[in-house]
């Protein structure tokens, strides 16, 4: 699944004071991060309030096969970055993250031995951290039981096992009380909408951890088009989700859902019949991690826009995707969303469930382009105004958390357990 690339607006954040206990931040990545990311995660938004940033990468010890990743160039912000080739050089970075004031923990607790050692660094270090859960998204919740069939669970499950990206050890760390390896809980969990509560299974949350209702990260994207108000143009948008070099599915052992070859054509064709059934203009909403270069021909003529995901959808009259996360933003600005497949990404593990989710939940059927000249258009421009809603609820965001940059509301709740009395420390997880 992808999010969108475009960066949310950077709202104006007061200047931290020098009685202000958030002087120092450190954010803990389990691959590089890249220049979106810095927007994305609150990174420059830190950083431009005099804040202390630190970023800790820890692709070689849990991510080797992404090491060598292309990464985009940095942006003038100025943070100090640290990359860990071996657990000692992890563990050496101990002061680092007993001198910060909050760390924020972008690695989820999976029980390995790496992650094992990251949450042990921390409980060491004394240092407050927090952790993220607020992207859920139809689908996302597939392996404690989500809205899969337990036929088609048991069998997403069986092909990770089989294909060794689930390890029955690592299983069983995951599930041991934290406190006897040495775990503390988080003081803070970020969720979005009311599915997003889900995701705590995926940290070592506790009686102490404080809920903090922001919304999805999408939702700072619709905030800024909303204000903007850009008119509506005769265009649909697909949403890129780099179909054929996916190179995040063959980098956690499984196979790549479709070939190139085997996709782009059929979709063309398809575009071809919306195009001129429809009297519309597709235009390409890149995927972040694409690298098309000279493959820019996989669409046609058809523009790819980079970084442009929320203008292009609130401009747009039809939405076009698989099961991507940025299909919130079709929801969140009232966009009908035409969700595509093939039969061999359909029933791939990687997209099955996620892909009949989405379906359900935006009360719209998938479909197949198999053969694009049959492939049935009608009730394309519907949209169930009930589902939406419930989707807004589910996934976006809940009506009682604040309308403000997600940054903000986490930078102020980071801040009010800070000042708050006997703050410091760790709890023991449970």
């Amino acid at each position: 699944m992808t999010a969108s690339a475009e960066a949310a607006p950077p709202d104006a954040v007061q200047t931290a004071a020098s009685g202000e206990p958030l002087k120092r931040v450190v954010y803990l990545f389990a691959t590089r991060h890249t220049k979106r990311d810095r927007e994305r995660f609150g990174i420059n938004l830190f950083a431009s309030c005099g804040v202390h940033v630190s970023v800790v990468e820890l692709t070689a010890l849990l991510n080797p096969s992404l090491v060598n990743e292309r990464i985009d160039e940095g942006d003038g912000i100025a943070i100090d970055l640290y990359q860990p080739r071996s657990y000692d050089d992890l563990k050496g970075l101990q002061p680092v993250l007993s001198d910060a004031d909050f760390i924020v923990c972008l690695v989820g607790y999976i029980g390995t031995a790496g992650t094992i050692t990251l949450y042990r660094l921390i409980n060491f270090s004394e240092t407050p951290y927090l952790v993220l859960a607020s992207n859920a998204y139809p689908g996302s919740d597939r392996e404690i039981g989500g809205e899969g069939s337990w036929r088609e669970i048991a069998a997403f499950l069986w092909k990770r096992m089989v294909t060794r990206q689930i390890n029955p050890l690592n299983s069983l760390l995951s599930r041991l009380p934290k406190h006897i390896l040495g775990v503390s809980a988080p003081a803070l969990i970020v969720y979005g909408g009311t599915q997003s509560r889900r995701g705590a299974s995926s940290y070592p949350v506790g009686p102490s951890t404080q809920e903090v209702f922001a919304h999805t990260a999408d939702y700072d994207l619709f905030r800024k088009q909303r204000r903007a108000q850009p008119p509506q143009t005769n265009t649909a948008v697909y949403i890129d989700e780099h179909m054929g070099f996916q190179r995040d599915v063959v980098a956690l052992g499984d196979t790549m859902p479709t070939t190139p070859d085997a996709f782009y054509p059929k979709l063309r064709k398809l575009f071809d019949r919306i195009e001129l059934e429809f009297g519309l203009k597709i235009v390409i909403a890149a995927n972040p991690r694409a690298e098309h270069g000279d493959t820019s021909a996989l669409f046609g003529t058809r523009q790819i826009k980079h970084g442009m995901i929320g203008s292009l959808i609130a401009t747009s009259r039809l939405v076009i995707g698989h099961c991507s996360t940025a299909l919130s933003l079709a929801v969140m600005c009232r966009k009908p969303v035409m969700l595509i497949a093939t039969r061999d990404t359909y029933d791939h593990t990687a997209h099955k469930i996620s892909m009949k989710a989405f379906s359900q939940c935006l009360a719209k059927p998938i479909k197949f382009f198999d053969e694009p000249e049959r492939t049935n258009l009608d009730g394309t421009f519907s949209m169930d105004d009930n589902a939406y809603d419930q989707y807004m609820t589910d996934f976006v965001k809940i009506s009682q958390s604040p309308d403000l940059p997600f940054w903000e509301i986490v930078r102020d709740a980071m801040i009010s357990r800070l000042s708050a009395p006997n703050s410091g420390g760790h709890e023991p997880a449970p």
